[in-house]
């Protein structure tokens, strides 16, 4: 399964406990549901959003109980997992966003479109002196070590900080 749809809960247990390892079980497609339905948006809206139909929503429930217990209450659902899933939802974005980045940024000069070019006047704002020092302070300065923090770490000391 692509790793874009199917986050791992591994990511958010440092900040939320064991929060997401008990959404681990479930599919990308059913996290990718289930954090529109925990922000706020009805079954039938979720699955408008996610373009699932709201018929494969009732076979999940009908098919896996734990399932079907953890959308019963809808209230306890956000309660427990609105925070980690916000988190989630955001370390996964600037990922892309950093994918993007690599990727216009790696094109030789001549294979640079006119939206590239406008992409990387954008983007070289973001990689400065000031910018560098803001991920020593958030972690990044631990080469001397040779174990520098993960992806993860980074993020999650970015969204502590902020």
């Amino acid at each position: 399964m692509n790793e874009l749809m199917n986050p791992s809960a591994e990511l958010m247990c440092q900040e939320t406990g064991n929060t997401l390892e008990e959404l681990d079980k479930f599919s990308g497609l059913q996290l990718k549901w289930l954090s529109y339905y925990g922000f706020g948006f009805s079954p039938r809206e979720a699955c408008k959003l996610t373009d699932i139909k709201y018929n494969t929503i009732r076979t999940w429930e009908q098919r896996d109980p734990e399932f079907k217990a953890l959308i019963a209450n809808k209230a306890e659902f956000r309660r427990k997992y609105d925070k980690a899933l916000t988190r989630l939802e955001f370390m996964r974005n600037f990922r892309l966003c950093l994918k993007k980045d690599y990727e216009v940024l790696s094109k030789p000069e001549s294979r640079l479109g006119k939206d590239d070019r406008a992409y990387l006047t954008q983007v070289r704002k973001q990689y400065n002196p000031q910018q560098l020092h803001v991920l020593d302070q958030l972690g990044m300065g631990e080469e001397s070590t040779g174990q520098g923090p993960t992806f993860t770490q980074l993020v999650m000391n970015f969204i502590k900080s902020a």
